[in-house]
């Protein structure tokens, strides 16, 4: 049996694995680097690193963690510049000083191992058991691992969901969310070929927001498709998507939210 809970955040991109012994906090998305691009785009805004080392420090002290896995994508660009290397090296040193770090790599942290501090912890793309509270956590741009399929639940990022809201003036606004899907087990298991090991029933999988809060995102109500082979494997009915608010407000079903907006104006 589990024995550990898990809960999302209130008002943060985070969750918390709390269990007698110890607490871990879980983030995504973390892509340090990413004002580097949207500078080369124009947009001139100064490093963003310290903050985001200063909002962990916060949040690890706040719930007590003894423990920080980042699901994947700790720095933006595939092909990284020198400064973007430095400030990931920066970031991972000033983290770990303070908490204990694991990553699971994401679809953006190409060589990575080359500036990790020895104290990090990099696991492999398809993903890791946190035994604790028997959850699978991966980046989501990967296949899990077979076995990981026998988890209770599956924690992901990589899609850095969010919503379009719109008035009748046509003003639209973007607010992210997290995004619970339930997925047949037996379903995914044939899509990986693995006849040989054959879980029953439905597995939870639950869509973390991006941590950078300058990432925003591509609105998952206006039938935009959803990334990673879990997601757009045509397993999951995307209509039964359940969407919920960073302050917990519930939005109901995703099919729901897009008949809501239907006919509203694009901004």
């Amino acid at each position: 049996m589990p024995s550990a809970t898990l809960k999302p955040m209130i008002n943060e991109p985070a969750l918390i694995f709390s269990s007698k012994n110890s607490n871990v906090l879980c983030v995504a998305d973390v892509h340090i680097g990413y004002e580097i691009a949207l500078g080369q785009a124009g947009f001139r805004i100064p490093s963003q690193t310290g903050k985001l080392v200063e909002k962990l420090y916060n949040l690890t002290r706040k719930v007590n963690a003894k423990k920080l896995i980042i699901l994947g994508d700790v720095k933006h660009g595939v092909a990284s510049f020198r400064r973007e290397l430095r400030e990931c090296e920066l970031f991972l040193t000033e983290v770990s000083s303070f908490v204990d770090v694991e990553i699971i790599r994401g679809n953006h942290d190409f060589n990575i191992e080359k500036f990790l501090p020895e104290n990090v912890v990099l696991h492999s793309s398809r993903g890791v058991l946190l035994q604790e509270c028997n959850t699978a956590l991966i980046h989501g741009h990967a296949w899990p691992k077979p076995e990981l399929l026998q988890a209770e639940q599956i924690v992901m990022g990589h899609n850095h969901p969010v919503v379009e809201f719109r008035d009748v003036s046509g003003a639209r606004w973007l607010k992210p969310v997290w995004m619970e899907i339930q997925l047949d087990r037996i379903k995914v298991t044939s899509q990986l070929e693995k006849t040989s090991f054959p879980p029953n029933g439905l597995i939870n999988i639950l869509v973390m927001p991006a941590f950078n809060p300058l990432l925003g995102g591509t609105p998952i109500n206006t039938d935009t498709e959803l990334l990673g082979p879990l997601l757009s494997s045509k397993l999951i009915n995307t209509n039964d998507i359940s969407l919920t608010l960073p302050d917990a407000t519930y939005l109901g079903k995703l099919g729901e939210l897009r008949r809501c907006f239907e006919g509203f104006p694009h901004g």
